[in-house]
């Protein structure tokens, strides 16, 4: 009776690995386990890649914004320095011009002076 119930377990056991076996091997209405595993590994491995390539072109698109960002501020510098530059040279022309023209008129008037002076003193000296 020991070997009937020993063989009866044995069948039982037998019975739960075939089972088993064709659950995880063969599928049991569904694919196999090990067909689910596979597909699902593809579909990791493509999305890991879809978020490589997502995360490639972010970076570029990124790194393309920052240069053409670097582009304007650097042109907007440049043209500031160029009109702070040209403003600071216009200041410089018109208050040459200024004191050429306060020189001129103070010229002419010493000049007109010394002319008054020089007559007068002539006119002086020939009275004498």
């Amino acid at each position: 009776m020991k070997i009937d119930v020993n063989t009866q377990q044995l069948n039982e056991l037998k019975d739960n690995v075939s089972t088993l076996y064709k659950t995880v091997y063969q599928g049991n209405g569904t694919p196999s386990l090990i067909n689910q595993v596979t597909k699902l590994e593809h579909r990791i491995s493509s999305l890991e890649d879809k978020l490589d390539q997502s995360f490639a072109s972010i970076d570029t698109e990124m790194t393309l914004k920052f240069k053409n960002i670097t582009d304007v501020v650097n042109e907007r510098f440049n043209n500031i320095s160029y009109q702070i530059a040209n403003e600071f040279e216009k200041k410089r022309t018109d208050s040459q011009h200024k004191w050429n023209f306060k020189t001129s008129i103070l010229t002419a008037c010493v000049a007109g002076i010394g002319s008054v002076i020089t007559i007068v003193v002539t006119e002086i000296f020939k009275r004498i």
